[in-house]
């Protein structure tokens, strides 16, 4: 009890062929396309989880935070094994400040591979637990105010804001609030402009992670992006001109097929939200509550890529439009207004530590 632990789901090529990314993504567009999709392999993806044990009852364990995927037996099963995490600094923060980038004004806007010479990130943490950004602003960086790297844990990012971003808008920029590593991270009312992917997380995060409160104006698709992320809760998000997206990405890119399982999309408000469910029993995508106007217009142009990069029109797991900004194949409840309680993660917080700390927490 106490031990730091890396819970890993060991998967295999059953598992692989069971969610479709094998070989099935080369075939999904083929052609010369398709000769460029690289099929996932079972040793790419062997999924850790760092918790602490806080029980031991004979050959069972307790942790301090739920998995947020299945590890089934028929698709690899799992193995946990000690880690060490003495060497992750703690209780560090950054607060208060405004980070500026120059940059090429001469540079063509907009032109892919123009170079703006500005600094890629505002904020990127790595190495450390249990730390903070808060009340920093970043402008005219070309990837993301706050990206959190690898060999990060218990991370908070908050009341923070991306202005103004520089560089051209296409692959690999303008991932405003991104992780890319570690586990166990909050983002909270943050604020982004101009994105592509404003809030997002990258290839095998593995969760929980939160975005809540969080804004984007002028926003693109915020969302677990590529590879298999679980566990990622989007909680009164709000981008009205852009979209929240929970689906397989299929042969986009080089293939990056299911993006994301056992994410939530609780009370937000998008053009569109859309969901698909994976294959596999344990994984689910969920769209709860609905902030916005139902009768505006939404438009289905995510649901129509996600169909299309997935090669699902026609089949069983096609998504589906229902009328709602909300669509998709994955659990759909409330398409056409809000749900109780307002924010989900304030209420677990109110039920962890009680309703004054939570508040002040908040505050």
């Amino acid at each position: 009890v106490g031990d730091f632990v890396s819970v890993r789901k060991t998967t295999n090529d059953a598992w692989i062929e069971a969610i479709g990314m094998g070989q099935r993504l080369r075939h999904i567009r083929g052609g010369e396309q398709g000769a460029f999709k690289r099929p996932w392999s079972a040793s790419a993806y062997q999924l850790n989880h760092i918790r602490q044990i806080t029980a031991i009852d004979g050959n069972e364990i307790a942790f301090n935070t739920a998995l947020p995927q299945s590890i089934a037996e028929e698709h690899g099963g799992g193995m946990v094994y000690k880690v060490d995490m003495s060497s992750l600094g703690t209780q560090s923060g950054i607060e208060g400040i405004a980070l500026v980038s120059n940059y090429n004004t001469e540079a063509p806007p907009g032109r892919r591979g123009a170079d703006f010479r500005n600094y890629r990130n505002g904020v990127q943490v790595e190495g450390t637990k249990h730390s903070w950004v808060r009340d920093v602003t970043v402008l005219h960086v070309s990837f993301a105010a706050v990206t959190l790297q690898n060999h990060t844990q218990s991370i908070t990012v908050r009341d923070s804001k991306n202005l103004e971003p520089v560089g051209g808008y296409h692959g690999g920029l303008r991932y405003a609030f991104n992780i890319g590593g570690g586990g166990l991270h909050l983002f909270y009312n943050c604020y982004s402009e101009d994105g592509r992917h404003d809030f997002a997380t990258g290839a095998r995060n593995q969760g929980p992670f939160a975005f809540v409160r969080c804004t984007a104006v002028r926003g693109g698709q915020s969302e677990p992006h590529h590879r298999w992320t679980t566990g990622v809760l989007f909680d009164r998000v709000v981008t009205r001109d852009g979209a929240l997206a929970a689906i397989n990405r299929g042969d986009s890119g080089t293939g990056h097929g299911w993006a994301g399982a056992n994410a939530l999309m609780w009370n937000c408000d998008a053009r569109n939200i859309v969901v698909f469910n994976p294959e596999t029993d344990g994984e689910n995508n969920f769209a709860i509550g609905f902030i916005g106007d139902a009768a505006r217009d939404h438009g289905t142009r995510s649901l129509w890529y996600a169909n299309t990069r997935a090669g699902f029109w026609e089949t069983p797991q096609e998504g589906k439009y229902f009328g709602y900004a909300v669509m998709g194949s994955g659990h759909i409840e409330s398409p056409d207004g809000p749900v109780e309680p307002e924010s989900l993660f304030e209420q677990q917080l109110i039920d962890r530590i009680g309703e004054t700390r939570a508040m002040a927490v908040l505050q």
